[in-house]
């Protein structure tokens, strides 16, 4: 778990070692994180606290974030080349590969959003949202 706050939201990013492991690991990701000096050849334990620093010491956000949230390679890549410009559809992020793949990968997250904000309002607390949190697939 690490946060970052703005002047009005916040982002907190918990997640599943297991699950985030394999986001760098996509050979795509590795090329373009590896660019911006991640240090990909490294485990994950090595990997995230560069994450951590670009979102602390960065004026914009850093949008490769996606390849760590599992949105496909294709639209994290456009959407950085593109600076979000000229995407084929609107979700939750902007969609550059394939739309009908992204629709139904967006709908998932919407439900995983939800039953994570129910858990969180009747009680739960963030270091065990990401156990408690299960797809709804």
């Amino acid at each position: 778990l690490f946060m970052q706050k703005w002047k009005r939201r916040a982002l907190a990013f918990l997640y599943r070692p297991a699950l985030l492991a394999q986001a760098p690991g996509l050979p795509v990701a590795k090329r373009m994180l590896g660019s911006m000096g991640y240090p990909v050849e490294r485990e994950l334990d090595a990997i995230l606290p560069h994450l951590e620093a670009r979102l602390y010491n960065s004026d914009a956000f850093p949008h490769e974030i996606g390849f760590f949230l599992g949105y496909p390679p294709a639209d994290v890549v456009g959407f950085i080349l593109y600076n979000g410009k000229r995407c084929k559809h609107s979700c939750m992020w902007k969609v550059y590969g394939d739309v009908e793949k992204a629709v139904k990968l967006c709908d998932e997250y919407r439900a995983c959003s939800h039953q994570c904000c129910r858990y969180v309002e009747t009680g739960g607390d963030l270091p065990t949202l990401p156990e408690a949190a299960r797809p709804a697939v």
